[in-house]
């Protein structure tokens, strides 16, 4: 195959993470939406505006750039997961 620009195209690489880094996952997508819903919260005019603090802010996105390090660290390359026993049908 090849991409309408005519460069071949490449087979997608397969990355194995372990289940706990998967679970991880989840939970910063879950800390993100909170986030995404706070800052919408004090975006509006409402009675319930949320004050956040921008060292607050700063204390998430570190928090999760900490959290998405440590689960990429334990994401196996694709050289790697072909060395891992696949699961039988």
């Amino acid at each position: 195959m090849s991409h309408a620009n005519g460069a071949p195209q490449r087979e997608p690489a397969i990355y194995a993470i372990p289940e706990a880094a998967h679970r991880e996952l989840i939970d910063v997508r879950n800390q993100l939406q909170l986030m995404a819903q706070l800052t919408t919260a004090a975006a509006c005019n409402s009675a319930q505006v949320a004050r956040l603090r921008p060292d607050a802010l700063a204390w998430c996105f570190s928090r999760l750039q900490f959290d998405l390090d440590a689960i990429i660290a334990r994401v196996r390359s694709p050289a790697k997961a072909k060395k891992i026993p696949r699961a039988h049908a």
